[in-house]
């Protein structure tokens, strides 16, 4: 690896820490995102959330250095930019977008309920408590 790359890894590592300190003082420990559909996305291992929870974009990336459920949103200038990332390993990336992608397919609820204080996750059918 290249310094200028591993300047780079180091760089995101910090902003992913610096990001989810911020994100953890705004939000409440747990995010219920209810699953309406899904998007494929120009990338193979990235897929966007269609959810009827209060968060401009959720999209589940198992492509980047980092995987995990990115929570996005519009910036002025109409980039999007992470507000927080949900960090998984690659097994969970997978478990989740597949969970997600059967449901939505199969016409079944979807709920994926997250830990953010102690970053853990559940995947359910519930619909009642997923709001």
């Amino acid at each position: 690896m290249k310094l200028h790359q591993l300047c780079l890894v180091i760089m995101l590592m910090g902003l992913v820490f610096v990001t989810a300190g911020k994100a953890s003082t705004e939000v409440s420990q747990f995010a219920r995102l209810p699953v309406n559909n899904y998007a494929t996305t120009d990338f193979e291992f990235m897929t966007e959330l269609k959810t009827v929870a209060e968060v401009e974009k959720v999209i589940i990336d198992c492509q980047s250095f980092i995987n995990g459920i990115m929570f996005k949103e519009q910036a002025t200038d109409g980039d999007w930019n992470t507000a927080y990332q949900f960090a998984l390993s690659e097994a969970e990336c997978e478990e989740v977008t597949k969970f997600v992608r059967n449901s939505v397919d199969g016409k079944k609820n979807a709920c994926v309920e997250l830990d953010l204080l102690r970053n853990t996750y559940q995947l359910s059918r519930k619909t009642s408590d997923c709001r």
